[in-house]
């Protein structure tokens, strides 16, 4: 079975990039893959795949899809896998369209190359998807996978293409502002919730992060009041995380926000309520006043 691969970027390795190593885990799981595209750095996975491509020129989502469609009626792979993030999400389903094929989309587990895995309700039903009509498209949810077993020792044929748009637009790279760790590839998350969401709690937000050496993310709430930027969401409806610690200050526990942190290794959280639904989900809970639990472990830590 040849499969292909397309994804935003990837960092230094495939092995420190949670997202592309779900997407190449998952892909490697059910047949060979052919093919990588990418509109960014490619990392170590010149050393996994035999041909890599890098897109230039367009970034609409539209232009992207019609050009892998085209590819794909060229040489006509059986699958098509992306992760499952924002960028996935809105790329997968105009690219099935094209392709005129299912999405199966933000699995979380391969049984065969027919038969997936993924999760419904917020992350609280698991279901068995199958299909058997022929080529599909597949998002995979980020850190769902272990990346790829394999030797890096391969050598990649590396081209590039530029498409243009289909609409009259201007295009130009912009590097995002934001110090510290990524969110999907951090080993440990600071999370601000609403309980926190002023000036003052987002000061100390940033101190925990930088003592810890955390990426700081945010509930949907807190972004909502533009105290950060919304790629700094966490949640179902921004970016699934899986660190190996979860630290949420102020967050009550809706069920959006839960399941994009199910599959963090340890939780630990600071609420003032002690009803509040997050401290039925996490390994350590301390119920008090976010300032004053924040002051004291930011000391605690800075004398270690």
């Amino acid at each position: 079975m040849s499969v292909a691969v397309m994804l935003p970027r990837v960092d230094a390795s495939v092995f420190g990039d949670r997202a592309a190593a779900s997407v190449m885990g998952a892909a490697s799981s059910v047949g060979e893959v052919v093919r990588v595209f990418v509109l960014g750095d490619y990392g170590d996975l010149e050393r996994m795949v035999p041909r890599i491509t890098v897109i230039q020129g367009s970034l609409l989502e539209e232009d992207l899809a019609q050009y892998v469609v085209g590819q794909w009626q060229e040489e006509r792979w059986d699958a098509l896998f992306l992760p499952a993030t924002l960028w996935g999400r809105a790329l997968a389903p105009r690219i099935a369209a094209g392709m005129n094929v299912p999405v199966i989309s933000d699995i979380t587990g391969v049984f065969s190359e027919n038969r997936f895995m993924r999760v419904t309700h917020a992350g609280r039903v698991a279901t068995t998807v199958r299909t058997d009509i022929g080529p599909k498209v597949v998002t995979v949810r980020p850190a769902a996978f272990e990346p790829p077993d394999v030797t890096l020792s391969g050598s990649a044929v590396v081209d590039s293409t530029s498409i243009s748009s289909s609409k009259d637009v201007s295009f130009s790279s912009a590097s995002a502002n934001q110090a510290g760790p990524s969110l999907l590839s951090a080993d440990i998350v600071v999370v601000a919730g609403r309980g926190m969401a002023t000036d003052a709690g987002m000061a100390m937000a940033e101190k925990l992060s930088e003592v810890t050496g955390a990426a700081l993310g945010a509930t949907r709430a807190t972004c909502d009041l533009g105290l950060l930027p919304g790629d700094r969401q966490v949640g179902q409806t921004g970016k699934i995380i899986a660190p190996k610690i979860y630290i949420g200050v102020g967050v009550s526990g809706a069920v959006q926000h839960l399941a994009g942190i199910k599959d963090s290794g340890f939780i630990a959280v600071i609420n003032s309520d002690p009803d509040a639904p997050i401290f039925q989900f996490c390994d350590l809970g301390l119920v008090g006043r976010w300032e004053d639990a924040m002051d004291i472990l930011i000391r605690t830590l800075k004398e270690r």
